[in-house]
């Protein structure tokens, strides 16, 4: 499944609107999976959105300032201090917010490497098992391998000595062949000492 700035915008609005914050990991673990790399620059986008639609909802210039400039001249110089500070305050808000965000984008990142450190220890488990479970193959392979060697040299062993009695048999048989064709010949000492 190729991941794509809007499946991941999608998952992140989502986790939103649950009333969580959606970090890498979370919006990670609702696709399914998925690059940190791509779903960090997918959120980056999404989180400049964000930012973006917080500040237009948030510029109004009041009414009663407009009225004020119109009527009362004098009263201009109190209105500018007053929108001075409401702005100091928003710039102080935003200053707090991408401190908030800096801080959270930190705890992401922890969550991320943690979240690695997993995966890459259960990859260590599961090769150190297989790892395991070769050695006892070879092991076993290696039984079967001098059991199969010991079973051929008894095997050899065992054809050697057929062999020997078929020769002998063969002998015996030639000397029965021998006296049956010619039964004048004179007869051989077919006594043999058992073997």
């Amino acid at each position: 499944m190729a991941l794509t700035p809007e499946k991941i915008h999608a998952a992140a609005d989502q986790i939103a609107e649950a009333g969580e914050r959606p970090t890498l990991a979370r919006v990670r673990k609702a696709l399914g999976g998925g690059s940190f790399s791509t779903i960090s620059e997918a959120m980056q986008a999404w989180r400049e959105k964000q930012t973006e639609e917080h500040a237009l909802a948030e510029i109004e210039v009041p009414e009663p300032i407009n009225e004020r400039v119109e009527q009362l001249k004098a009263a201009a110089w109190e209105a500018a201090v007053a929108e001075a500070e409401r702005r100091l305050s928003a710039e102080r808000a935003a200053l707090d917010e991408a401190q908030a965000q800096a801080t959270g984008e930190v705890e992401e990142a922890r969550e991320a490497v943690q979240t690695l450190e997993e995966e890459a220890a259960e990859r260590d488990r599961e090769l150190e098992t297989m790892c395991g479970k070769l050695a006892e193959a070879e092991r076993g392979w290696r039984e079967a391998e001098q059991q199969r060697e010991a079973e051929s040299a008894r095997l050899s062993e065992r054809l050697s000595g057929l062999e020997a009695r078929l020769n002998d048999a063969q002998t015996v048989i030639d000397r029965l062949t021998e006296r049956e064709a010619d039964p004048s010949a004179p007869q051989k000492d077919s006594k043999k000492k058992p073997r």
